[in-house]
């Protein structure tokens, strides 16, 4: 779904550009869209987060570090990897 949506994204641009350009559209996209399947996010619960967080503690490094930022910061994973 995410890569038809991003296609789909791309075909209404070109068809805005052209009618600014005064170019003839004959076709409408408006109402075209792609309905995805929503993902159930499970949260830890606070014991686990708890548990999560003394295990991360004992004998700590880097990447154990990254991920307690992780948990009481909210940044995602990806985000704190493109950090330097």
């Amino acid at each position: 779904p995410k890569t038809v949506t991003d296609i789909l994204a791309i075909i209404k641009n070109t068809m805005e550009y052209a009618r600014y350009q005064n170019l003839a559209v004959i076709c409408n996209l408006e109402k075209l869209s792609v309905k995805g399947k929503e993902k159930e996010m499970r949260v830890l619960t606070p014991e686990e987060q708890d548990a999560l967080a003394a295990v991360l503690v004992h004998n700590m490094d880097r990447y154990k570090f990254g991920v307690l930022l992780s948990l009481y910061t909210g940044i995602r994973i990806g985000e704190l990897c493109a950090l330097q």
